[in-house]
């Protein structure tokens, strides 16, 4: 195969499109490309594949990490691209893809030294403001309670701290969260509800804790 590069302009959040992809169009590059070895198949695969690896990479890390989501998502990449002859097609490419990405960003998040940076208003904005009211005094708070509720998200065990992520700060709906995660929409829909409760006992004032 050819050497592989990837472009740091494929990295973006929130945009790109979707990634177009089937499993039996994945099957079918997949088999040319282990029988032939031509990069520009593999190039291919990369294309329909790599906003959701970057996605799920930086939900798992968490926001002010998305550098570190990006070479992540090459790492992963370029690990099955090394790999790709060992896949016999037992589950369908994109979920051996996901699955190797999740469990390279869990293993960075876990022996990697992430302290949390100090993350910009505008990065703080895309996480779900508390209450959600619009008289004068929670605006001006807004920004507090935004700082206030990442922490508690950071605290959320996994999988709930990825769900809250991805379904608000990168707004992906409930199916593509299952996708993701290997999960069910009923199992990503309870992490959210629970998450939801974490963070708002988390949230209350001390008097009003159980």
């Amino acid at each position: 195969m050819s050497e592989l590069v990837l472009s740091p302009t494929w990295f973006a959040a929130g945009g790109g499109g979707r990634d177009t992809a089937s499993p039996a169009d994945d099957a079918s590059l997949v088999r040319q490309l282990q029988r032939t070895g031509d990069g520009e198949l593999f190039d291919a695969l990369v294309q329909r594949h790599k906003r959701r690896v970057f996605r799920l990479a930086a939900a798992v890390l968490g926001p002010g990490h998305e550098a570190e989501a990006e070479d992540l998502t090459q790492e992963a990449f370029l690990l099955v691209f090394r790999k790709l002859d060992s896949f016999r097609g037992e589950s369908r490419f994109s979920t051996w893809l996901l699955h190797l990405t999740r469990n390279l960003a869990i293993d960075r998040r876990r022996h990697a030294d992430l302290r949390r940076p100090h993350v910009a208003d505008d990065e703080l904005a895309k996480l779900p403001a508390v209450g959600g009211g619009s008289n004068p005094e929670e605006a001006a708070s807004a920004s507090q309670q935004r700082e206030r509720l990442l922490q508690q998200v950071e605290q959320l065990p996994d999988p709930q701290r990825t769900v809250v992520y991805l379904h608000y700060w990168m707004e992906s709906p409930v199916a593509e969260i299952a996708e993701l995660l290997e999960l069910k929409r009923e199992t990503v829909k309870s992490h959210l509800f629970r998450a939801r409760q974490r963070l708002a006992a988390g949230l209350a004032p001390r008097g009003d804790r159980v």
